[in-house]
């Protein structure tokens, strides 16, 4: 047990939080946790600049490019748009699971673009064309959740757990508002495991996200620890929660 709990500690501290494992009844006020939740996740913002080339099909208009979320920090963008319809379109971000990428997501993009919705996908941090030549499945993300698990600089922290592309989330957001193709009040969001967490952070408190939908996403760490039901969750990260718990003294 001791393990286990060793083992879910380590994402709340990524998350740069405190924890309680007794079930919290008093809650804050609504307003303040989306305020704090803001402050937290907020950076200083820069230019979008995006930058895109665009493919025209029969089926579908394929707009692939990025934008800028933090001044050293290019979004991979995948689009796909309808080739016929009425502007301006509503549009949902869609987001991959841990190891994966935008690309994994055509078939739903495409599935959105039948209705007549734009389709969004982006790479989550050290996913996809965020590493140079591509990331391999979860390998840089893994480590580098252990890398902001060891730093003591905690001036220059990162959050790749779940917080840093949750705010990526809202420069997309920021984007696609901008854009006259978009209807600004139809935005969705919605994402598989990793990325039904990330748009569960960040669709919580952008009032301009309209509709939210998650699948295998979000779940509560006490009970997953009541209920044994822990290892998936913690699993995704694993090679993260085991240095975590080697330099915590567990012999595991």
């Amino acid at each position: 047990m001791l393990v286990k709990i060793k083992m879910l500690c380590i994402g709340a501290v990524l998350f740069g939080s405190q924890i309680s494992f007794a079930q919290q009844t008093d809650y804050p006020p609504v307003k303040t946790v989306a305020t704090d939740l803001k402050t937290l996740l907020e950076r200083p913002r820069v230019p979008l600049n995006p930058s895109f080339t665009t493919t025209h099909t029969d089926s579908v208009i394929i707009e692939h490019g990025f934008i800028y979320s933090e001044k050293d920090e290019r979004v991979p963008v995948l689009i796909y748009k309808p080739v016929t319809g009425t502007k301006p379109y509503p549009a949902v971000i869609f987001l991959h699971g841990t190891g994966g990428k935008k690309e994994d997501n055509k078939k739903m993009l495409y599935q959105l673009v039948k209705r007549g919705i734009m389709g969004v996908a982006i790479d989550a941090r050290f996913h996809g064309e965020r590493i140079a030549g591509g990331a391999h499945g979860s390998r840089e993300y893994v480590a580098a959740a252990t890398a902001a698990w060891e730093n003591k600089d905690k001036a220059n922290q990162t959050h790749p757990f779940l917080f840093d592309t949750a705010f990526d989330l809202w420069r997309v957001t920021d984007y696609l508002t901008s854009r006259p193709d978009v209807d600004a009040k139809r935005i969705g969001m919605g994402g598989i495991s990793m990325g039904g967490m990330e748009t569960w952070l960040a669709a919580s408190v952008d009032k301009r996200i309209k509709v939210v939908v998650l699948d295998i996403a979000v779940q509560s760490f006490k009970w997953s620890l009541d209920n044994d039901k822990w290892q998936g969750r913690a699993g995704t990260i694993g090679g993260t929660h085991l240095q975590a718990a080697k330099d915590l003294g567990d012999s595991i």
